[in-house]
């Protein structure tokens, strides 16, 4: 019987409003998996209800049949599976029915900071919830070195870890003409950008902080605008902004941004800043480099090995250095043009056919 790979696309089916984060990480390797491999591919859903798998048809987008494993069945668990309940058992029933389970480890933030979730409990939920999922594997892919260097540390519960290879993610977006207009409604000044859930995690404040005294210092500093969600634990930084009279007027949220304006967005921004405080990889930092531009980001756990030689590397927490790089890069036109020369003549570029290549290799199916 012939081998196929069996895509669990369940993380998808369950989003809602513009695919952002984990499913669209799922969304772009499975239309890149499609194109890249040999084998036959196949779709499924996890259903709650029935606690099993069902057939999924991309194009018409909607289940069908009951899947029936094979045993030359190669099974990608590639999303947010911890969201489903009996989704370990399932797997479970699976394991001696297939060819191999793969799952994807994007971090385990929920376990080692808690406290940033608004359910103190889902910590451990996710960590023996990761840990199961791991045992029942015959492969791990880790999004970033750090993320595997995490899962190492904390694997003690682990009798024996299955292999553990580092998955490099894609950091492509769509092409735009060069005369697209953006739908969003902006201000037609110069302004930095930020992409990212706006959460205490995601540490905007430090922008904010240090954004404030850029204005006190310069007569009228580029913008800054935020892109991304509204999350929990965001300080207020809405009301913040409504309500203060320097930042007024400067600062912008975009939420809900289609891909085609993010890529607008890249591209006509003077350079962009990331501030997170921690990380499994870090996107929008290897999209600021697609896009050949500038990043100023922190220098914590995965951020600082996606393009150390490229990236301007900061504590998350000195809002002083933030202040001083974000001035730097607002006034130096010529240090701006100079490092976007080093970018697009040195940063390699991450494809999403690059990442299932990556998958293919790791399975031994290339």
């Amino acid at each position: 019987m012939n081998n196929r790979i069996v895509f669990d696309y369940s993380t998808v089916c369950h989003s809602n409003g513009q695919l952002s984060g984990i499913p669209r990480t799922v969304n772009e390797i499975s239309n890149s998996l499609r194109y890249c491999s040999n084998l036959d591919v196949i779709f499924v859903e996890y259903c709650d209800k029935s606690s099993c798998f069902y057939l999924y048809d991309i194009k018409k987008s909607s289940r069908s049949k009951l899947y029936k494993p094979r045993n030359s069945d190669y099974f990608l668990s590639l999303g947010a599976p911890w969201a489903f309940s009996n989704y370990i058992q399932e797997i479970r029933s699976l394991k001696n029915e297939i060819q191999s389970i793969s799952f994807l480890v994007y971090d385990l933030i929920p376990f080692l900071f808690p406290h940033l979730y608004q359910d103190s409990d889902f910590g451990e939920y996710y960590f023996h919830f990761i840990y199961e999922m791991i045992s029942l594997s015959d492969l791990i892919f880790s999004i970033s070195q750090h993320t595997k260097s995490d899962i190492i540390i904390n694997s003690s519960k682990v009798t024996k870890l299955p292999p553990i290879h580092v998955l490099k993610i894609g950091c492509e977006l769509n092409e735009i003409s060069h005369n697209y207009t953006t739908t969003v409604n902006v201000p037609t000044n110069d302004f930095m950008l930020c992409v990212g859930t706006i959460e205490f995690r995601k540490n905007q404040s430090t922008l904010i902080k240090a954004y404030k005294q850029l204005c006190v210092e310069l007569d009228d500093p580029p913008n800054l605008f935020l892109v991304g969600k509204l999350g929990w634990l965001n300080n207020h930084i809405d009301y913040q902004i409504e309500t203060d009279p320097i930042l007024r007027n400067k600062v912008f949220i975009f939420n809900e941004v289609s891909d085609n304006d993010l890529v607008w967005f890249y591209e006509n921004c003077l350079f962009t800043l990331y501030p997170s405080r921690y990380e499994g990889w870090g996107l929008p930092i290897a999209e600021s480099l697609n896009y050949g531009k500038n990043v100023i980001c922190s220098n914590t756990s995965s951020m600082k090995e996606i393009a150390p030689d490229l990236c301007f590397l900061l504590n998350p927490l000195y809002v002083g250095d933030w202040f001083c790089q974000m001035k730097e890069l607002s006034v130096n036109l010529d240090l701006r043009k100079k490092r976007e020369l080093k970018i697009k003549s040195n940063y390699i570029v991450q494809t999403w056919n690059d990442t299932s290549h990556q998958i293919l290799r790791f399975l031994n199916l290339i």
